[in-house]
């Protein structure tokens, strides 16, 4: 894929905590993509996520006050089993029960917190490889 697919790449940061939101963005930008759309609302997200077509959605999934396994599962379910949606989730709380539940609801990778920048953008570029290489077989 070119590097300007990925410098247009649509990244979608869902995470109640400001402070994470800047510095995964500012990873983003450093790297070369574009500042990414940010939600610190879990409960503005769904809404906000309906006017994008996003290419990748970070998703913390221990924000407080939301089921958001249930989210994850209603976000990947809007689009057909063909798309390929990368979520990458991210929290605070690890173990083997979190990254399966986080599994089971859509999430395509998952990276504890506090977040590695390095290994975020591994992740990163990883999924979007994927995500546009399902793009390209689309057309």
């Amino acid at each position: 894929m070119s590097p300007r697919a990925y410098a247009e790449a649509e990244i979608v940061i869902v995470d109640h905590e400001p402070a994470t939101i800047r510095s995964l963005g500012h990873a983003l930008e450093s790297a070369g993509y574009p500042m990414p759309r940010q939600i610190t609302n879990p409960f503005q997200a769904s809404r906000n996520l309906e006017s994008v077509s996003p290419d990748l959605v970070v998703f913390d999934v221990c924000m407080p006050g939301i089921d958001a396994y249930a989210f994850l599962l209603d976000l990947t379910q809007r689009f057909s089993k063909d798309t390929f949606l990368p979520v990458l989730a991210v929290g605070s709380l690890i173990g083997p029960e979190i990254r399966e539940r986080a599994f089971g609801a859509g999430a395509k990778d998952f990276l504890p917190k506090p977040i590695d920048l390095d290994e975020f953008l591994l992740h990163v570029h990883s999924l979007l490889d994927t995500r546009f290489a399902h793009l390209r077989l689309e057309e």
